[in-house]
C-alpha cells in the first residue's frame, strides 16, 4: 500500500506505481503548515511506503519537521525524492536520523549550452531501483557520516544544498583472550545520535540533578555525551556547574571574552562558533545564560537548531518542568526518548500542572514515543511503610530508582567546587541504581566500558549487562 506527497515528480511516481494500490495522494506545492497537515493525515492511513517529493514544500525545515512527526506516529517506510542533493546535506542527514533511509537523489541535468534549457529529469528508473531494495539503514550510510562542520537547514528554498551533521564515531578497544595470551583489537563502533528529553513531572522533582547524574555516568562508562539546558527553563545549570569559576573563556588577541552561550548564538542568528567548548571528560555542558540579554521568545525552531548544533552522540535536553512550553512539546515528538522525574512528595501528585504533565506523558506513549520514569530521592529507611505505595502511584513503573544523596554530601561537594556525582563512593551507588536506565539509553550494540574498572559490584553489573 502506497502514499504519495508530490509536486514536480508526481507523474513519474504514478508511472512507477502503476498497478499498485495508492491509498493516499496529495499533489501540488504546499505551504509549511499545509505540508504538516498532510503528513498528519498520511499518518492516519495504513500505508506501507510513503513517497515524498521534496519539491512539494519550499522549506527544508518544515520537510524535516513534518516527516519527523509522521515517523513518530507511523513506522512506515518513507522514500524521499531529492534530485541534486549531495552527501553532506544537513536536511537529508536530519531525515536519516528520523528513520528516512531511502533517498533518491540523481544529479540534475545540465544544459550543454547556456542559452538552452536543461533536459527534464526522468526520476522513474531511480525510484524503481530504490523500491526494489529492502528498507535498511545501509541505504543511507553515505548521507549520515561527514567530515565537515554542519550548517543547519533554514526556512528557505530547497534547491540550496547544505552540509550535514557529523555522526560521532567512538573508538573502543576490545580485549580478545586466548590461551595465555591477550590480544588488543581496535574496533570502531558507530554510536547513533540520540536526543533524550528529561524533565520533572512537577517543580522540584530534581530533573536537573538526575540529568547531571546520567551525564556523569555516561562519562564514566566511556560514552561521549552533552547536557543541554533548555532556555525555556529558569537557568540553573550554570550555577550548578560553578560557571563563574569553571566556564571556559575565549582568548581574543590577548583579551578574554566571556563564555559564549550556545543558545545566545542561536538567537542572534550568527554562525555557531566552535572555538570554545565547556567539556568535563566525555561530557560537554551547554547551560542557558543565567543573565539573558535577548528578549526574543524561545521557539521550537530555535530548539531544533540548538540541538542540531550539538555534536555529541548522546544529547540530554533538560527542560525542567516546562512541558507545556510549545518548544518543549514539539521537541518531545522529535526526541528519541523522554524521561520524567518524580520524587516521593505525595502532596505534589494532585497539583493541576502535575495532572497536565501526566496527561502529556500518556499522550507521548500513545504516539509510540519511548517514555521512562525515574523515581528520585529514594530513602528506603524512611519510606519502609510507604515506598511500595509511592512506586505504585507513579504514572508508569520506573525504569530506575535514583537514590537519595545526603544533603551533607552535596554541601561538602559545593564547597569543594565539585559535582557530588563525581564522588567515587556516591558514583558507585548511582551507577548501581541507574544502570537499567543507562542500558536503555545506550544502544545494546555499544559496549559500555568504564574508565577505571573495579572488582565487585561494578564487574557484576557489567557482566550482567553484556549477557
Amino acid at each position: 500500500m502506497y502514499g504519495i506527497i508530490a509536486n514536480q515528480y508526481a507523474d513519474d511516481i504514478k508511472d512507477v506505481l502503476e498497478g499498485k494500490h495508492i491509498l493516499f495522494e496529495r499533489t501540488g506545492s504546499f505551504k509549511p503548515e499545509e505540508f504538516h497537515q498532510i503528513c498528519t493525515a498520511a499518518a492516519g492511513v495504513a500505508i506501507d511506503v510513503l513517497i515524498v517529493d521534496i519539491t512539494c514544500c519550499s522549506s527544508d525545515f518544515d520537510i524535516v519537521k513534518g516527516l519527523r512527526k509522521y515517523r513518530v506516529a507511523r513506522s512506515s517506510r518513507v522514500v524521499l525524492i531529492a534530485p541534486g542533493r549531495q552527501p553532506g546535506d544537513s536536511t537529508i542527514s536530519a531525515l536519516v536520523g528520523a528513520g528516512v533511509y531511502d533517498i533518491v537523489s540523481p544529479a540534475l541535468p545540465v544544459a550543454e549550452d547556456e542559452d538552452e534549457e536543461p533536459d527534464e529529469l526522468d526520476i522513474r528508473p531511480y525510484l524503481s531501483q530504490q523500491l526494489s531494495m529492502s528498507y535498511h539503514l545501509g541505504n543511507a550510510a553515505r548521507w549520515h557520516l561527514f567530515d565537515e562542520e554542519p550548517e543547519l537547514p533554514e526556512r528557505e528554498d530547497t534547491a540550496q544544498s547544505k552540509r550535514g551533521k557529523k555522526e560521532k564515531v567512538v573508538v573502543v578497544k576490545e580485549t580478545v583472550r586466548e590461551v595465555e595470551k591477550v590480544v588488543q583489537v581496535e574496533t570502531y563502533k558507530v554510536l547513533p545520535n540520540k536526543t533524550i528529553v528529561i524533565g520533572s513531572l512537577y517543580p522540584g522533582a530534581g530533573s536537573s540533578f538526575v540529568a547531571i547524574t546520567i551525564a556523569r555516568l555516561l562519562n564514566y562508562l566511556g560514552v561521549p555525551n552533552a547536557l543541554v539546558e533548555s532556555p525555556a527553563n529558569t537557568p540553573e545549570l550554570y550555577s550548578l556547574l560553578y560557571g563563574d569559576k569553571y566556564a571556559p573563556v575565549l582568548n581574543d588577541n590577548g583579551r578574554e571574552v566571556p563564555y559564549p552561550f550556545l543558545a545566545d548564538q542561536i538567537l542572534t542568528g550568527i554562525r555557531v562558533s566552535r572555538e570554545v567548548e565547556w567539556t568535563d571528560g566525555g561530557t560537554t555542558w551547554y547551560p542557558a545564560n543565567p543573565k539573558p540579554t535577548f528578549k526574543q521568545e524561545w521557539s521550537y525552531e530555535h530548539t531544533y537548531k540548538l540541538l542540531l548544533s550539538v555534536k555529541s552522540p548522546i544529547v540530554l535536553y533538560d527542560v525542567s518542568h516546562a512541558w507545556q512550553h510549545d518548544s518543549v512539546k514539539n521537541i518531545c515528538l522529535d526526541a528519541d526518548e523522554v524521561v520524567f522525574v518524580c520524587d516521593p512528595a505525595p502532596s505534589k501528585f494532585d497539583r493541576p500542572d502535575t495532572l497536565k504533565h501526566t496527561e502529556f506523558l500518556a499522550d507521548l506513549k500513545k504516539k509510540g514515543k519511548t517514555v521512562h520514569v525515574v523515581a528520585n530521592r529514594d530513602i528506603e529507611t524512611q519510606l519502609t511503610n510507604h515506598r511500595s505505595e509511592w512506586i505504585r502511584s507513579l504514572p508508569i513503573l520506573p525504569t530506575c530508582i535514583h537514590p537519595y544523596v545526603p544533603y551533607q554530601d552535596i554541601i561538602e561537594s559545593i564547597w569543594e567546587g565539585k559535582l557530588v556525582q563525581d564522588h567515587p563512593e556516591i558514583s558507585q551507588k548511582l551507577l548501581a541504581a541507574c544502570y537499567p536506565l543507562i542500558r536503555k539509553l545506550v544502544p545494546p550494540s555499544f559496549p559500555l566500558q568504564p574508565l577505571v574498572r573495579k572488582p565487585g559490584l561494578f564487574s557484576k553489573i557489567f557482566k550482567k549487562g553484556r549477557g
